[in-house]
């Protein structure tokens, strides 16, 4: 795999694992309730990059405060050449409401533009991978999603750009990009195993 190939020429190999079965991506947190996404891939290559390799510090030094910070990322993240070149960014979460799949639309853009610097530093061009964010999460309940639909509403009639409620519903259409990064959200359900074909 020639992207496994570039990565490991500049960066351990412990951050990096292949397989043509099933690709596993566990949350480290261990009260999480969404623990674990398998995803299903018989006869396909998949790359898993660990998450450890999206970690990074940010400077937060400033006139009114000194120090670092680390930058909140996505779980793992996935990579395919064969049949179609894309990299998934994957984010689990124990909830599906609307403050929960804007943090982790959040924390996978930031690994997005880390992968881009990586991308530089390995010379390989992340423009010929789509780009897809995989937020996993317990399903919906008719409750927020009633609520989000009064909410999108609500920020519809006040002509609001931005609107949590407006992405939440997006991300369960199967409907939501951000065009700054062209990537693609998709939501999945942690189910015995996704397949991957499906996404």
């Amino acid at each position: 795999m020639e992207l496994y190939d570039k990565l490991t020429a500049k960066y351990p190999f412990h951050h990096f694992s292949t397989s043509t079965t099933q690709t596993v991506i566990d949350e480290d947190d261990p009260n999480a309730i969404t623990s674990r996404v398998t995803f299903e891939h018989t006869g396909i290559e998949v790359l898993k990059i660990d998450r450890t390799l999206f970690v990074f510090v940010r400077d937060t030094t400033s006139a009114s405060s000194v120090g670092k910070k680390l930058v909140e990322v996505c779980d793992g993240a996935i990579a395919t050449e064969v049949p179609s070149r894309f990299i998934g960014y994957v984010e689990m979460k124990s909830r599906c409401t609307q403050n929960v799949v804007v943090k982790a639309r959040s924390q996978l853009i930031a690994s997005y533009y880390h992968m881009l610097s990586i991308a530089q530093d390995c010379g390989f061009s992340i423009s010929n991978f789509q780009q897809k964010g995989i937020i996993v999460s317990q399903p919906i309940t008719d409750e927020v999603l009633i609520k989000a639909r009064q909410r999108r509403k609500r920020d519809d009639d006040l002509n609001h750009q931005t609107s949590s409620a407006r992405f939440l519903l997006k991300l369960i259409e199967g409907k939501a990009k951000d065009e700054k990064t062209g990537i693609c959200f998709i939501h999945a359900v942690p189910t015995d195993v996704v397949d991957l074909r499906t996404l």
